[in-house]
């Protein structure tokens, strides 16, 4: 969403919802605090925004939590992902490991 300068009055509604890029969230964000309409906009879309999840908010079955808890225990851990941190073989690495067995045998 880009917008120009003079539209920062317009992205009210894409900040409540944090539907902003990182720049124009910046800019939305200084301009905030000088501008009494914006505020009331964002509290505004805020609100709504609020009203209209609650209005289609399903809620889970009552046997949802149980049957979740008791699977619980079957239910395998992944290790965590460790970065690959082994050292890559370089050209000099490789011709040491070759050139010792071959001074030796000399």
């Amino acid at each position: 969403m880009k917008q120009h300068h003079s539209d920062v009055h317009t992205l009210a509604a894409a900040y409540a919802l944090n539907a902003l890029e990182p720049a124009e969230r910046k800019a939305f964000t200084e301009h905030l605090p000088q501008c009494q309409a914006c505020r009331e906009e964002v509290a505004e879309f805020e609100a709504t925004a609020a009203r209209l999840a609650d209005a289609t908010a399903q809620y889970p079955p009552a046997a949802m939590k149980h049957h979740v808890m008791a699977a619980v225990d079957g239910v395998r851990q992944l290790p965590p992902r460790v970065p690959d941190t082994a050292p890559t073989a370089t050209l000099g690495s490789a011709l040491r490991r070759r050139a010792v067995p071959l001074a030796l045998a000399a």
